[in-house]
C-alpha cells in the first residue's frame, strides 16, 4: 500500500441504534490489515492507495449489558 495520508488504516464503529460513529485505533488491527493489504495487492496485480473501514453494531449499553 502506498501510504498518502497520515494513517495507513481508519477503521470506524458505526453505532445502529444511535448512528454515532467512533474510531478505534489499533495497531494490532492495522498490522494485521497491513498483511492482508499486501497480499490482496499481490494475489490480485493492484496498487491501494487507501482504505476505510466501517464495523457496525450495537454497544455494550444498547445490548442490555
Amino acid at each position: 500500500m502506498k501510504i498518502f495520508s497520515g494513517k495507513t488504516l481508519r477503521i470506524h464503529f458505526k453505532y445502529s441504534s444511535c448512528n454515532s460513529i467512533i474510531d478505534i485505533d489499533s495497531k494490532d488491527l492495522s498490522l494485521e490489515y497491513l498483511i492482508l493489504n499486501n497480499k490482496s495487492e499481490k494475489e490480485n496485480d493492484l496498487l491501494m492507495f487507501d482504505t476505510d473501514i466501517m464495523l457496525v453494531g450495537l454497544c455494550k449499553k444498547c445490548r442490555g449489558g
